[in-house]
């Protein structure tokens, strides 16, 4: 499967692109990436100061932690602290728009949830979720309180599985249609929790309901449709499939680019809303800052940047030196084929039978 062929309908014609990835006959499976680059951070490290990485991954463990914290103080009935969280979210923001692409970088090619307790990785999950949620929204060019609340709103999204979080370890043929039900009103029960807080807008609330409603009335827990959804649902949708794809709560990790593919396929089909995928594709590319891809000539390279209106071409730097840097777009023979996902863990590939599925949610066996 080519991205070309996937994203043919949104950014038409690129078949005659010298430029785009070759999966060949690839199969489906698990790969390991090769030895001497296996840790994502020397990867990500090559495009990006070590300091900002760095920063990068203590805001969203600060934020992830903070939420975790809030939970627990709520469990025990002392109180959900609304301005800690928020104040983590204004700080979360600002580190998104200081530092755009290498967030983004480090949600992509760091996907692999390295916590083993289960409720952090609940909490990383809705982290992610805001963090891409807070780069979605300034990208669409919206005001600081939006940014917020959709921050806000995706951070709390799945507070009730918190509290409940046994699902992720149920198999899937013991979840009765009992359990499915429950799951499928999750975000219902965790806009409860936070319904008449100070601090927490009627907004947050209609967002954290609708974060799995999609563009064509095929999510839930109502199966509403693009008129009546919140505009910041819309992104938080698009944002929460992108991480349950790169990095699940449980089972192993779609590659970013497969992902972006997928999600693309989805929008053409109505699953998402088109302008806000537009947004996300143009500024991101399909090569996530980070991805080390081969070269027609067999050199590696490391993607540093993206072209807005040509995805599948962006700039790179060869490995294992990062020079010289190559603008693929004005570069007509060099095609790139995807050489490494940027992690120690085993990444799945999508094949074309499986592109039409809802493989963000089909983890959880949601029907």
């Amino acid at each position: 499967m080519r991205p070309d062929d996937v994203l043919s309908p949104l950014l038409g014609d690129t078949a005659s692109n010298k430029s785009f990835i070759k999966f060949g006959n690839q199969p489906a499976i698990l790969e390991n990436a090769p030895k001497e680059l296996t840790e994502a951070d020397q990867i990500v490290l090559k495009s990006f100061p070590v300091e900002t990485i760095e920063s990068i991954k203590q805001t969203i463990t600060e934020t992830q932690d903070c939420l975790m914290e809030s939970v627990s103080s709520l469990q025990r009935r002392m109180g959900f602290q609304v301005s800690r969280v928020t104040s983590a979210v204004s700080h979360l923001a600002k580190e998104v728009s200081d530092n755009l692409m290498a967030v983004f970088s480090v949600l992509a090619t760091h996907s692999h949830v390295s916590d083993t307790h289960l409720l952090q990785k609940i909490a990383r999950h809705s982290t992610n979720v805001s963090t891409l949620g807070i780069m979605m929204s300034i990208l669409r060019g919206d005001d600081d309180r939006t940014i917020s609340e959709i921050g806000l709103a995706g951070l709390l999204h799945d507070t009730s599985i918190l509290f409940q979080p046994d699902w992720f370890v149920l198999d899937p043929v013991s979840r009765t249609e009992t359990a499915r039900k429950q799951f499928r009103s999750h975000s219902l029960a965790s806009a409860s929790l936070f319904e008449g807080l100070p601090g927490v807008s009627e907004s947050v609330i209609k967002m954290i309901r609708e974060v799995h409603e999609q563009f064509d009335g095929s999510g839930f827990p109502f199966g509403k449709s693009r008129e009546e959804l919140h505009s910041g649902s819309l992104i938080l949708n698009l944002a929460d499939a992108f991480i349950s794809l790169i990095s699940p709560i449980s089972g192993p990790p779609i590659v970013a680019s497969d992902a972006m593919a997928v999600l693309c396929h989805h929008t053409t089909r109505g699953a998402f809303s088109r302008d806000i995928f537009q947004i996300f594709l143009d500024s991101v590319s399909i090569y996530p800052v980070g991805t080390v891809v081969k070269l027609d000539d067999k050199s590696d390279a490391v993607v540093v940047n993206s072209n807005r209106k040509k995805p599948l071409q962006p700039v790179v730097r060869l490995l294992p030196n990062g020079v010289p840097e190559i603008d693929l777009s004005y570069s007509e023979f060099r095609v790139i084929e995807l050489s490494h996902v940027g992690e120690s863990t085993k990444s799945r590939r999508v094949s074309r039978a499986s592109l039409g599925k809802a493989l963000w949610r089909s983890e959880l066996d949601i029907r």
